[in-house]
């Protein structure tokens, strides 16, 4: 009846331990989630910073008044590509804005990296 009880308690504090040791992997993969949506946000708001940066570098050239005028299509190929260009130069961390806006929100979150 002993073993049988001791044996059962055994059982039950072993489940108990796994059931805290997927807690505590569910909860750094979470973690791990938060962080990496928080560092591509971090990253996307590097990119649109870049991008109106570039949009006034462009905008304060004079345009030449060539024969050949793209018009509005050139102007939309222009804002497609200036962002494009925007986004590799974030992903490339040449600013590195994204680093520091995502040590700043995560010292405040309390995230980790």
């Amino acid at each position: 009846m002993i073993n049988k009880i001791n044996l059962q308690g055994l059982k039950i504090k072993n489940q108990i331990k796994q059931a805290k040791t997927l807690k505590d992997k569910v909860e750094k993969t979470n973690q791990y989630q938060n962080d990496k949506k928080l560092y591509e946000a971090a990253l996307e708001f590097e990119a649109i910073f870049v991008n109106q940066m570039l949009k006034s570098m462009r905008n304060s050239l004079k345009k030449e008044n060539n024969l050949i005028n793209g018009g509005q299509t050139e102007e939309l190929f222009e804002d497609m590509l200036y962002l494009e260009r925007s986004k590799q130069i974030a992903k490339s961390k040449s600013f590195r804005l994204a680093d520091l806006i995502y040590n700043q929100i995560a010292k405040v979150n309390n995230f980790r990296k």
